[in-house]
């Protein structure tokens, strides 16, 4: 019997690199779900950006190039954006609220 369930579904995009130790600020979940916040660092180390200024995407993408550097995403939730960071030179990463906000 053959199986035709998988059929038109989409291999979600591997990650492009390694989000390593991640620290989140003590506040983040007093305003988002902790699947939330998952959420956004699935698509983070995905090179979903969010919503960043072209500049900083186009030094994300020349950081992922040559695996040094750093690349930032920003994703708005309920009302607050959030900033993820990640150090692709030692591998950690930090999510925070932006300040700015």
């Amino acid at each position: 019997m053959h199986d035709d369930s998988r059929q038109g579904s989409e291999v979600p995009p591997l990650p492009k690199f390694s989000i390593g130790r991640t620290l989140a600020s003590d506040d983040l979940t007093k305003h988002l779900e902790v699947k939330e916040i998952l959420t956004m660092l699935y698509r983070h180390e995905r090179g979903e950006w969010g919503e960043v200024a072209d500049v900083i995407e186009d030094a994300n993408e020349r950081a992922l190039g040559t695996l040094q550097g750093m690349v930032q995403s920003e994703f708005v939730a309920h009302g607050v954006r959030v900033i993820i960071r990640s150090s692709l030179s030692d591998g950690t990463s930090t999510v925070s609220l932006d300040s700015r906000a």
